[in-house]
């Protein structure tokens, strides 16, 4: 109409620009239809992995927000039960012995006669400086269900056997200088000689040196007992 002069120029410009507005406002409103969808859509939480939820810390009539309140706190703990990780604190000594692939046994006091058979398949590669052990990560298969997450297990690692003596716990002597153990020569004469431990096995302590299979222990040594004391 505008090419035969049948409507005038600033008629036009005003449907022009009444056609532009129309346009962003159905945009803005499918924008709207789009969040509202998204909202709507927070309704269902996806976990990445399948499991069984273990713990709910949030009940129907919880506010949900990002500022406060619940959202503050996980909404559920989700447990994978197959297969499950096993993480084991392996001593320094047998550290360097440990491989990825290796198989392990796996067994719960709780099932007795039963064995589970699995393989390592990560470590950490660096020694902790406080426990002096370096963790291991073990996958285990659990495809019955048998094992349930969280629970202790042990594991037998395939290591040679280890070569270090073991001597009482009640044996050791806490002082200022470190541990040491009280020897007897044979002529009845105590030499204090410091030690260094390995694992700790409850009622027996793992000495990595500082004794050998001939030394005589003082088990019990009173904290009076010193450098060169005779006994019978």
């Amino acid at each position: 109409l505008r090419r035969k002069d049948a409507v005038s120029q600033q008629e036009l410009d005003e449907k022009r620009s009444a056609n532009v507005q129309a346009r962003a406002n159905v945009a803005a409103a499918d924008a709207n239809v789009e969040r509202l969808r998204q909202t709507e859509g927070f309704k269902r939480v996806v976990a990445p992995f399948a499991g069984i939820i273990t713990k709910r810390n949030v009940d129907v009539g919880d506010l949900i927000d990002a500022g406060g309140g619940a959202g503050t706190r996980a909404l559920f703990v989700l447990s994978q039960t197959d297969p499950l990780r096993v993480y084991v604190n392996v001593p320094q000594t047998y550290a360097q012995l440990i491989k990825v692939g290796q198989k392990v046994a796996i067994t719960q006091t709780e099932l007795p006669g039963q064995r589970f058979d699995c393989e390592i398949v990560r470590t950490a590669g660096s020694i902790d400086t406080t426990t002096r052990t370096m963790q291991v990560e073990i996958n285990l298969p659990n495809k019955n269900g048998t094992l349930l997450p969280g629970a202790f297990v042990q594991a037998a690692l395939p290591l040679p056997a280890s070569t270090s003596l073991v001597i009482p716990a009640n044996a050791l002597l806490f002082r200022k200088d470190g541990l040491s153990v009280a020897v007897v020569d044979p002529n009845g004469t105590v030499h204090m000689r410091p030690v260094q431990i390995g694992r700790n096995l409850g009622p027996t302590i793992e000495v990595l040196e500082g004794v050998s299979t001939s030394d005589r222990l003082v088990l019990n040594p009173p904290d009076s007992l010193a450098e060169g004391d005779q006994v019978t």
